[in-house]
Parts: structure tokens; sequence; C-alpha cells
């Protein structure tokens, strides 16, 4: 099993799984699958997925990780991302 990025913390604990998926490994209907399988296993975990896309990284990545942030502080996460020197916000 490949987890791209795994995000969790203790107090109280979460964990969060964020996999990139793009056209690479996501040619085939079992390719899709096993993407498919992976996140009812983690369901089984009580952990989410989220799942981004090329645009999501590459042409709107400043919204994207403004996004995972807000998620990952509503899972508990007590850190305040920071914007990078593109973003239009900074």
């Amino acid at each position: 099993m490949y987890r791209d990025v795994v995000y969790g913390g203790a107090h109280p604990p979460w964990r969060r799984y964020v996999e990139l998926d793009g056209r690479l490994g996501h040619t085939t209907t079992r390719d899709r699958d096993r993407d498919l399988e992976r996140d009812l296993d983690a369901a089984l975990e009580h952990t989410d997925t989220v799942r981004l896309g090329y645009g999501q990284v590459f042409e709107r990545a400043c919204a994207t990780a403004a996004k995972v942030a807000r998620l990952l502080q509503l899972d508990g996460w007590q850190g305040v991302p920071t914007g990078c020197p593109r973003c239009p916000q900074a």
C-alpha cells in the first residue's frame, strides 16, 4: 500500500491520508479499483483519504494547500498554514 502523505496527531488522535492522482498509475480500471480498495481499507481504520488531481496541485496549489490545511485543522491539527510568496493571499 502506498500513501503519498499521511498526516496525524495524538491529542485528539486523528489521521488523514492524502494521495496525488495523476495519469501515471491510473490508466486502467484495475488501477482505479486498487485506489478504491485502499480507500475502503482506510475507512475501516476510521481514516479518510483525500485525492488530489493535477490541476489542484499544479494550477491551484495555493488554494488547494489552504483547503487541505483547513481540513487538517478540522481533524485536530493545531498548526497555522503559511502562504508561499506566489500566493495571492500572501
